[in-house]
């Protein structure tokens, strides 16, 4: 029997490691300059930050202007759609411990709002009642009456709002008329639930 001579081991030579030398500085094939396609980048993000500076003082000046030339109006939710508050009526204590809201567009629709439990009837005014608002929208300056610094412990506290844009002074008697406008169409909206 011949034997075959038995394949030797060769041990692989190990690779040798470069001494790194404590002090030596390492030399990269890259430049130390920035790349262009950065350069762009931060190009672009200045000119953003800049203009978004220019637009935001722009745009301040032109909301200051606007607002000293008109008077916001509140809107309210109707329906499908929203409509500019016309009169706004809050009555909360008395007799009977009532507190709602009803506030009245200038279509003529109507929401009147329980304090407590949030419940919300819809009224449509008459063509009368319409006529009425729409007369002193047109004809009063705003008014802005709360009854409550003038009330006594106990006593039925309002709170009325007429956004209207007419130039006559408001007199008492306008006041008057008004929130008690405002009272029958609570009390009327009130009594059909």
């Amino acid at each position: 029997m011949k034997t075959q001579p038995r394949p030797q081991n060769k041990k692989k030579a190990a690779p040798t490691k470069k001494a790194v030398q404590p002090n030596a500085v390492k030399k990269s094939s890259k430049s130390t300059t920035t790349p262009i396609h950065m350069r762009v980048f931060y190009a672009f993000m200045l000119f953003l930050m800049a203009s978004g500076s220019f637009m935001t003082i722009l745009g301040r000046r032109n909301v200051t202007q606007a607002r000293a030339l008109s008077t916001p109006t509140p809107l309210v939710a109707v329906g499908n759609g929203l409509s500019a508050k016309a009169l706004t009526l809050h009555r909360q204590g008395g007799a009977t411990s009532v507190c709602d809201d009803l506030v009245v567009t200038v279509t003529g629709d109507a929401v009147l709002a329980g304090c407590s439990n949030g419940v919300e009837q819809q009224y449509r005014l008459s063509d009368t009642e319409r006529q009425q608002l729409t007369i002193w929208l047109d004809t009063l300056q705003s008014i802005n009456y709360d009854s409550t610094a003038s009330s006594q412990a106990g006593a039925l506290d309002s709170r009325l709002y007429l956004n209207a844009h007419g130039t006559k002074v408001v007199t008492q008697a306008d006041r008057q008329a008004v929130l008690a406008f405002a009272s029958a169409l609570d009390a009327e909206i009130a009594s059909k639930h």
